[in-house]
């Protein structure tokens, strides 16, 4: 586990190979972490990535943690990344990558589901309506209305999403955020999931 600190920056000059491994990397409460690897990242044999990102001051686009990889980041064998968004700002984490290897279908990717808002927190979130029920959260477009009320509302860019997804009912987290930058080539043969 890393944790970022005043300024923190997390380099490693050549290639990181995670094979049957976890690592988790934090932005603290106040303070960006930064991972920059020079080579590649090899993320395989049932490995775990978690990206935590941090609060930030609410400047859009909302970067909570940035990971930057200069070679390939590859995801095999029933391996996950898994980008945890920050649940009352709604920073989310950022891979900028030079190539994107995704292998595996549905054994293998991105996993941002209730990742995202805390409940009943985010933009979008629903509202109570009579009869004591929620009404679930929106996005790109309104939530589902409980009864007689209560949808949440439609925000963010369709076409280019900076923001998670909203909390819907208490404790129900809102779909998360699967940021990511190719400059090269990106191969998605792979499963990229942000569910609330």
């Amino acid at each position: 586990t890393i944790y970022g600190g005043p300024g923190a920056v997390f380099d490693v000059g050549g290639s990181v190979n995670l094979n049957q491994g976890t690592l988790n990397l934090h932005s603290s409460d106040t303070n960006l972490l930064t991972a920059n690897i020079g080579g590649n990242l090899v993320i395989t044999n049932s490995s775990r990535l978690y990206l935590f990102a941090g609060p930030t001051n609410g400047v859009s686009p909302i970067t909570g943690l940035v990971v930057n990889v200069y070679g390939e980041l590859t995801i095999s064998n029933s391996s996950w990344v898994y980008p945890v968004g920050e649940p009352n700002s709604g920073a989310a984490p950022c891979l900028h990558v030079n190539r994107l290897n995704l292998q595996g279908g549905a054994t293998s990717g991105f996993d941002a589901s209730r990742r995202g808002f805390g409940g009943q927190k985010g933009p979008g979130v629903g509202g109570w309506a009579p009869g004591g029920w929620w009404g679930g959260a929106g996005y790109g477009g309104a939530g589902g209305a409980a009864n007689y009320g209560g949808a949440g509302s439609t925000y963010g860019i369709a076409d280019a999403p900076v923001l998670p997804g909203s909390g819907g009912y208490i404790g129900r987290p809102g779909g998360g955020l699967i940021w990511i930058y190719v400059d090269d080539v990106a191969r998605l043969d792979g499963t990229l999931k942000a569910d609330g």
